[in-house]
């Protein structure tokens, strides 16, 4: 039950979405597909990101009273958690939407990978629905690279990315950033370029159009709030 689920209402609306795009506006070439169908699902998710953008917001203006929690309750790190737990209710400032956020674009990922593994030869494009074209030959180049082939070079570009996106965040929390989070802007970088660079380049480029996107808003927010 759970597999045809999968498959029915999630892996073959996202094929057949895919292709759509890939015959009608991004000139049949997949990467340029996956590019509009992440920014697709960024649009779609954007009342969430808004949400979650303005939590973060939220953070920054508590970050002098979340600095006297840490401070006041640095021995005794249970009470400390309560705490900050009971300051950002008070405030009405909650992770959900930046969990509905990550979770999709996660889903998303997954299946994405999936209609790459399954093949992309016309034959085995089984899965389109009747009124989508199925193409003679599925065009997987972008940029001079195959988004269906590993590439080093791609992983290293997101996980810099990710590094610099990390530092300009805790950049505004300076004052209260920890080891932990230290280590975490080295640690979560390079983790996902050895994870990305072990999956084919469509991964690369998924992700690094979903930060893009996450930098607008992120400097959208910082232009409104000057």
């Amino acid at each position: 039950m759970l597999a045809t689920f999968w498959h029915e209402y999630l892996y073959q609306p996202l094929l057949n979405v895919l292709f759509i795009l890939y015959d009608r506006t991004a000139g049949e070439n997949l990467g340029v597909a996956i590019i509009e169908l992440t920014v697709l699902m960024r649009i779609a998710l954007l009342p969430f990101s808004v949400l979650s953008e303005r939590k973060r917001g939220a953070l920054e203006a508590l970050s002098s009273q979340i600095t006297d929690v840490d401070r006041h309750f640095k021995n005794d790190p249970v009470r400390k958690r309560a705490e900050t737990r009971k300051l950002l209710k008070r405030h009405r400032v909650s992770p959900w939407a930046k969990f509905v956020v990550l979770g999709v674009q996660v889903l998303v990922f997954v299946l994405i990978y999936q209609v790459f593994i399954g093949g992309l030869q016309s034959e085995k494009l089984v899965d389109l629905y009747a009124s989508v074209r199925r193409p003679d030959f599925v065009n997987t180049m972008f940029a001079g690279f195959n988004i269906a082939k590993r590439h080093l070079g791609w992983s290293i570009a997101v996980g810099v990315g990710l590094f610099v996106e990390i530092l300009f965040m805790q950049r505004g929390e300076r004052h209260r950033v920890v080891a932990r989070e230290v280590a975490y802007r080295y640690i979560f970088p390079l983790a996902v370029t050895v994870i990305l660079a072990q999956l084919p380049m469509v991964k690369s480029l998924f992700v690094m159009t979903s930060m893009a996107f996450s930098g607008l808003l992120f400097g959208a927010r910082r232009a409104f709030a000057k």
